[in-house]
This record gives structure tokens, sequence and C-alpha cells, in this order.
């Protein structure tokens, strides 16, 4: 795929929970290899649109379409399987698991074995394929910089740990497109950049595209090739982060009017 060709195009999507609308009619085209942000102010929708683009929840109107293909009507895991990742804003892993076991169960779309099932029913044995999951998760947890934790209990991992986990179970699919929910949320400014400089490294090391959701308006500006502001369920802003953080739109949905 082109660097300049479209990976997903979102068409006309919309979205109402009892009555009040979480998105409306919202138009976004994200390009191959590129980090394309999301931001605007708490209930603007963020959550909810990577919750339709995974079919996590269902739209009431528009399209999604990935590589072309339509996917509105998909189901997760067949979302999953053609190149659609993502992590969750809550840091969900499975806490009586290890940090090496939650990464490869996120190879469990790409492969026949049913690893939760393995890990969880059936005596874990030692097959050729299950190694070569294994060897996969522990080169992603030397990626996220997390390969000294591999044994340790999810439970027991601190905040910016667990993201850095998550962001290794996404990968573990093989994904082409990866939707990071608030990567950074909580976190300092320190642990902040370190994920930042992580999601940088997956576009200009291997090539991946992002969708990057952020309170931290600085910090998604400052990673981003293209940057949508949406707020009240509706897109008011979107071009290069340049011209999105002096739009007075912008600023208002943030600070509010005068």
């Amino acid at each position: 795929m082109d660097d300049n060709e479209v990976i997903l195009s979102v068409q006309g999507l919309s979205k109402k929970f009892e009555g009040i609308t979480a998105l409306e009619k919202i138009d976004i085209d994200v390009t191959s290899k590129s980090i394309h942000g999301l931001i605007g102010p708490n209930g603007a929708g963020k959550t909810t649109f990577f919750n339709l683009i995974t079919r996590l929840r269902s739209a009431d109107e528009g399209k999604v379409l990935f590589k072309t293909i339509d996917i509105s009507n998909y189901q997760p895991e067949k979302i999953a399987k053609l190149g659609v990742s993502r992590t969750f804003q809550a840091g969900k892993l499975v806490p009586n698991m290890t940090a090496l076991e939650n990464v490869m169960i996120g190879a469990n779309c790409n492969t026949s074995l049913d690893l939760l099932g393995a890990f969880f029913h059936l005596p874990f044995t030692t097959s050729r394929q299950e190694r070569k999951t294994k060897n996969k998760a522990r080169e992603l947890l030397n990626l996220v910089k997390m390969s000294n934790s591999e044994n340790r209990w999810a439970a027991d991992l601190v905040w910016v740990e667990r993201q850095l986990i998550q962001i290794a179970r996404a990968l573990a699919a093989e994904p082409r497109l990866i939707l990071l929910d608030e990567p950074t949320g909580g976190m300092g400014e320190e642990e902040s950049f370190r994920v930042a400089e992580l999601i940088k490294k997956l576009k200009n090391d291997i090539g991946m595209t992002a969708i990057i959701v952020g309170h931290d308006m600085n910090l998604v500006l400052g990673i981003s090739d293209i940057v949508t502001c949406i707020d009240f369920g509706k897109k008011i802003c979107e071009g290069v982060p340049e011209k999105v953080k002096k739009d007075i739109r912008v600023l208002e949905a943030y600070l509010g009017k005068d």
C-alpha cells in the first residue's frame, strides 16, 4: 500500500444513545503509514468512534471502509483478522496472566491455536505454533521495552506498563492499522514521552498506520501527521497540527468561549 493511499475511510458515521447524539455524520480518511490524531474534549465521541470502527457498537448510519472493503457490518473478530487492532482507555489486561501471556493472546486472530483455551482449559503443550507465538510475543515485549517483565502478573503492572503491554498485544495480531485509545492517559510527562516515542517508532520503522485518541492535545499534535478535532459528535476541524492548534473552533472546544 502506497504512503498516500487511504487505508481507512469513514463516511457519514452516526450514532445516538437514547436519543443523545454521540457522533453525527463523521467523515474521516486515514492515510497509510501515517499517525492520525483524534482530539476533542470529554464526551466529544472519540471512544465511540473507535467502538464503531471495530464494531463493538453498531452505527446508526454511515460506512466504514478498510482497504476499500466495507466492514460496516463485519463482526469484531473478522475486522481484527483483516488487520485492525486496538487498545482500550481502561488498560484492559487479563490480571491473572503474565505480561507475556497477555501479549500472546493478541496473536489469536492470526492462528488456529485457541490461546485462551490453552491457558485456562488445556495443558499448555510446546507445539511449534505455540513456540512461534511465544517468540513473537517476546519480540514485541522487547520492542516496547518490557522484556524484563514477561513473567510478571498483569495485576502487578503499573499504569504505563499496562498500556505498553496493551500496545504489544495489539501488535501481536500483525495489524495494518492500530487504534490507540488514550495511550498516555494518567501518565506523567516522562512516561507520556516514552509512549509517544514508541508510536513514532511503529510508524517510521515498520510502516504502521495509527489513529491516536488523546486528551493531551500537545502530545497528539506533536506526533500526528493529520489531526481531526470533534466536539459534541461533530467534526469541527481537520488538517496538519499547526493549522488545528490555531483554529478558533478547537480553542473554543477546549477552553470555552469568552
